[in-house]
């Protein structure tokens, strides 16, 4: 997670925002058994919409451990932004494929500015979704408000025999 951070950190950078760490949970075991390409894929998408749809800020990535009510322990990933929010009509068309709240060249209604190619395909959260749920996970939209920002959760479950404390 370390190199998803970094190039993040860099692509924040340029825009002028600030990706931090938030709360990482001390009881994550040190060594976890999962599939991290698509770990990492998942939480790319969802850091780069992100870092897209934030003008000015911060993106925080937190991470913590749960214990589900079946006793399996759950990893959670929180990602944070101050962008621009999603739009209450918008919320429950954004895990589909190829949606996009603004069209290209369309003035986006929040900030004003015209909606370009560059900005996507419209992609990313559904890829996000569909990686999540091939690990037995799942990701929502925890909250959003226009003009303020939103936060995502990505919630995974751990194997308890082969995710041990160590």
């Amino acid at each position: 997670l370390a190199q998803l951070y970094d190039i993040n950190v860099l692509s924040a950078q340029i825009k002028g925002l600030k990706l931090t760490f938030g709360e990482v949970d001390e009881t994550i075991p040190n060594f976890l058994i999962l599939d991290e390409l698509v770990l990492v894929q998942c939480l790319q998408n969802v850091l780069t919409n992100a870092i897209k749809f934030t003008q000015e800020g911060t993106i925080t990535l937190s991470v913590k451990r749960m214990i589900g009510h079946d006793e399996q322990a759950i990893l959670i990933f929180s990602i944070k932004d101050t962008g621009r929010g999603i739009a209450n009509e918008d919320k429950r068309y954004i895990f589909e494929d190829y949606y996009k709240s603004v069209p290209s060249n369309q003035p986006d209604l929040i900030t004003g500015q015209l909606a370009d190619e560059d900005k996507g395909r419209g992609l990313g959260l559904a890829l996000a979704l569909k990686k999540a749920q091939a690990m037995g996970g799942e990701l929502h939209l925890e909250w959003s408000e226009v003009g303020v920002g939103s936060e995502f959760v990505l919630s995974l479950p751990l194997n308890p025999s082969l995710n041990q404390s160590n």
